[in-house]
């Protein structure tokens, strides 16, 4: 199949009702938890799967991974950027990497509702004669995450010869939730946009595709 059958529509009822709940749910916990610090950079909270076990520590995994890596990467002739984009090297991290009790962040965190899983909204690119398409410029980058959730994102690499332990401030590539944590925030500034902007704000993120 090209599409998944629930964004035509066609899905069990059931199943559909209980997770767009927990859909509204995770839409809800981001809204009572979403804050702006003073220059207006949005800063989100982790919402986690209830009922789920804590997260074990995994930094043996996370050595051996980064061991591994670091000789694979000495072992290529040259690297190869991409001089015409933002971010020529883009690392994704593993958050599907399972700790010692077969847990792993991904399983333990909600995914969150697709911001464009209706395959006829996404066609409302169309209704116009012109279309634009834009990329924000390192947009994960944009979006802090709180420090309370930041222990569950510790990584390890390497400074002056020893490797040393570092947590992600932003949101992650690799992190199931993240792709809905950029579109509820790209939803939430258009809510909140200055009123001179009411006009346009609404119909504008009606079409928007990203």
């Amino acid at each position: 199949m090209l599409w998944d059958l629930e964004c035509l529509g066609i899905k069990d009822s059931g199943t559909k009702i209980k997770k767009d709940e927990r859909y509204e749910e995770v839409k809800r916990f981001f809204e009572n938890t979403v804050t702006r610090d003073e220059t207006g950079i949005y800063i989100i909270r982790l919402a986690y799967i209830e009922g789920k076990p804590p997260l074990a520590n995994n930094v043996e995994v996370a050595n051996k991974r980064l061991q591994t890596t670091s000789q694979k990467l000495k072992s290529f002739n040259k690297d190869v950027l991409k001089e015409s984009r933002t971010t020529p090297v883009r690392p994704v991290f593993d958050a599907s990497t399972r700790d010692k009790y077969g847990h792993s962040i991904n399983e333990s965190l909600e995914k969150g509702p697709n911001m464009i899983d209706v395959l006829i909204n996404i066609l409302n690119f169309r209704v116009y004669s012109v279309g634009l398409s834009a990329d924000r410029d390192k947009a994960f980058l944009k979006i802090m995450i709180d420090p309370t959730d930041r222990d569950v994102l510790r990584f390890l690499w390497w400074q002056d010869g020893q490797v040393v332990h570092l947590r992600h401030c932003t949101i992650v590539f690799g992190v199931s939730l993240s792709s809905f944590l950029l579109g509820a925030c790209i939803d939430n500034l258009q809510k909140h946009a200055p009123d001179h902007l009411k006009r346009h704000r609404q119909k504008a993120f009606e079409i928007l595709f990203y």
